[in-house]
């Protein structure tokens, strides 16, 4: 805002020496009543600036306070959903399931919001409409009460946090990755702008390549999704290891965003009876890691070798299946980080996790009976 009134400083300043009625700089006399113009002219100014300031900053100050009120609504939701689904078995002697729940009514609507659910056997989506805002936020809650797929749309689409408090160390590493995938996107749409003739896209995003300086920095591991009319930019986070998606139109504008945490932990077999399902997390976790050893030494070796020379893209697993053929997996491939993907062909569930540029696993999320 400093800036800003400088610059109003420099504009008006000169209008108003040149305006009609003007008093002259050689005019001694009158030179106290120009001083006294001058500075009524700066009070303007700065009450301008206070005034941009309710307009710019309060707004951006009251679309945060709503996110973070409905953020705490989302989390009492998700409590009472856990419980609904602890208690189910219970209740009707079938298997726990989310499916029936019904929000009371005084939590389906507040004074700031209204909140409805999509209920699932294993799942369900809290979806939120603030009443004063044109946005809207919704997530996923899984069996174990955490959330996942952040998404935020219209003015919540600027909001770049999950409703943590964190250090402010952490909160500037955060603002710090989110300004890069601006950066990125700011880029995007220099090319989309720029005619094919000189090298760009030619009104579309299409064939934009994310420079490779831009895709690994301190602060975040990116790569850019080019269509014709919708750029993705997608950023995983080193300081707090979430997943962030960002859509953007053919106009530069933020559509919506997507944001996942991915810090869950391996789960292990349960101690007791063995199951089906602790079968498949034993194959898993050991398939899992014999993939992210292979594709780690891949990324070190040099490209001279047949490696990637400090990057995953061009490793190739022959491991598309469980080693007993009972689980089939998918491979994800990206520059630092790799996202596996096991499916049950026995119907109980799905396991996930990442390798990221150590060759570490992490984000461990899982479904269905693997969940349990």
């Amino acid at each position: 805002m400093k800036s800003l009134a400088r610059c109003l400083s420099l504009f008006l300043v000169p209008i108003l020496l040149l305006a009609p009625g003007a008093y002259t700089v050689g005019q001694t006399k009158q030179s106290g009543d120009l001083e006294k113009r001058v500075e009524l002219l700066e009070q303007r100014i700065r009450i301008l600036e206070g005034r941009i300031s309710m307009f710019l900053g309060g707004k951006g100050v009251e679309v945060r306070r709503v996110n973070q009120i409905m953020l705490q609504d989302f989390t009492n939701i998700a409590r009472l959903a856990r419980e609904y689904y602890l208690r189910s078995s219970m209740d009707t002697g079938q298997p726990q399931s989310f499916v029936g729940l019904v929000l009371p009514p005084n939590v389906a609507q507040t004074e700031l919001a209204s909140y409805s659910i999509v209920s699932r056997d294993t799942d369900i989506m809290i979806i939120g409409t603030p009443t004063t805002l044109t946005a809207g936020m919704s997530a996923h809650v899984g069996v174990d009460g955490k959330f996942r797929d952040w998404t935020y749309t219209g003015e919540f689409a600027g909001v770049h946090d999950l409703g943590t408090a964190k250090s402010p160390e952490y909160n500037q590493r955060w603002e710090d990755f989110n300004h890069e995938i601006s950066n990125i996107a700011a880029l995007a749409f220099q090319y989309c702008q720029r005619p094919r003739t000189a090298g760009g896209g030619g009104g579309s995003y299409t064939g934009f390549v994310l420079p490779r300086a831009l895709a690994m920095t301190n602060t975040g591991n990116y790569r850019a999704i080019a269509t014709d009319t919708i750029l993705i930019v997608e950023g995983l986070s080193i300081a707090s290891r979430t997943l962030k998606r960002a859509y953007f139109d053919n106009r530069g504008n933020l559509q919506k965003t997507v944001s996942n945490n991915f810090g869950g932990e391996m789960k292990k077999p349960q101690v007791g009876p063995r199951t089906a399902a602790d079968s498949v997390l034993d194959i898993v976790n050991a398939d899992f890691a014999n993939i992210a050893s292979r594709a780690f030494e891949y990324k070190r070796r040099a490209v001279a070798q047949g490696g990637g020379g400090g990057a995953y893209t061009g490793y190739l697993s022959a491991q598309v299946a469980s080693s007993d053929g009972s689980t089939d997996y998918t491979i994800e491939i990206t520059p630092q980080w790799i996202v596996l993907t096991a499916v049950s062909q026995r119907g109980l569930g799905t396991a996930s996790a990442r390798i990221d540029s150590n060759g570490k696993l992490w984000g461990w999320a899982y479904t269905g009976k693997l969940a349990q």
